[in-house]
C-alpha cells in the first residue's frame, strides 16, 4: 500500500484454519477511545478470506466473538454438585468460620439469604432450607 489512496483501500485477510468463520469479527483499537471500533467486513466462505475497506493504517486484529454465558448455580448449592443438602450446610459453616476458601465453594451460591453479605445468617437459613423449617 505505498503511496496515497483515494478513498478506502481493499484488503484481503486470509481467516486462518483454526478460527471459525462464525461471528468473526475485525477491529482497531481507537487510542483515543480507548476501545475497539470494529470494521464492516465480508466473509468468502468458499476461500476463507475476509474483504475489508480501511481508511487509515492502524494495528488490525481479526478475531471470533464468542458469547460467554453467565455461569449457572443453585442458591445454596455451596459445593456446586447440583443438590442443595447437609453437605452444603457444613461446607458454608466452614467456609464463614474461615476453613475454605472461596477457590472450595461456589463463590455466587454463598448468600444464602441474599442480603449481600456472607456470613451465619446464611448459614442458619440454608440449615432451614434443608431441614424443612423454611
Amino acid at each position: 500500500m505505498a503511496g496515497t489512496a483515494d478513498g478506502p483501500v481493499k484488503v484481503v485477510f486470509n481467516v486462518p484454519d483454526y478460527m471459525s468463520l462464525d461471528n468473526l469479527k475485525l477491529a482497531y483499537v481507537d487510542e483515543n477511545a480507548g476501545v475497539y471500533e470494529e470494521i464492516p467486513i465480508e466473509i468468502d466462505y468458499e476461500n476463507r478470506t475476509v474483504t475489508a475497506y480501511l481508511t487509515h493504517f492502524s494495528i488490525y486484529a481479526l478475531y471470533n466473538e464468542v458469547e460467554i454465558p453467565e455461569p449457572q448455580y443453585l442458591p445454596g448449592d455451596i459445593d456446586g454438585d447440583g443438590e442443595v443438602n447437609n453437605k452444603d450446610v457444613i461446607r458454608l459453616f466452614r467456609y464463614v468460620s474461615g476453613d475454605l476458601t472461596v477457590y472450595e465453594v461456589v463463590e455466587p451460591a454463598l448468600d444464602v439469604n441474599e442480603d449481600g453479605k456472607v456470613n451465619n445468617r446464611d448459614v442458619t437459613t440454608l440449615f432451614l432450607r434443608v431441614s424443612g423449617k423454611i
